[in-house]
């Protein structure tokens, strides 16, 4: 997996269903396992009404709109990838943009 990811988030966007961010990716060596993505616990209880990512896709989507008055710093957030036990984290940086 990628060291980092970054994405652009503008205020104006308005959300009434999930907006794809971007596709995060990794493999697995091992030739049997599959790769599941989540967010770790911090991310997932700072953010997890903003942010969500598809377990098996690695695809981050916005879920609603972001205030810029109510929130105007950039967001960083783990994120985990691996096959049961073992996981690589990376970090998603995602600035929000105000018009």
């Amino acid at each position: 997996m990628q060291a980092s990811y970054d994405v652009e988030v503008w205020e104006d966007w308005e959300v009434t269903s999930p907006r794809p961010l971007i596709t995060v990716r990794a493999t697995d060596a091992d030739e049997h396992s599959s790769v599941t993505y989540r967010f770790s616990d911090r991310t997932r209880d700072d953010y997890s009404r903003l942010f969500a990512v598809d377990r098996h896709s690695g695809l981050i989507t916005l879920i609603r709109s972001i205030d810029y008055e109510q929130i105007r710093s950039v967001y960083s957030a783990a994120l985990s990838a691996g096959a049961e036990n073992s996981h690589d984290y990376t970090l998603l940086i995602i600035a929000l943009q105000f018009i």
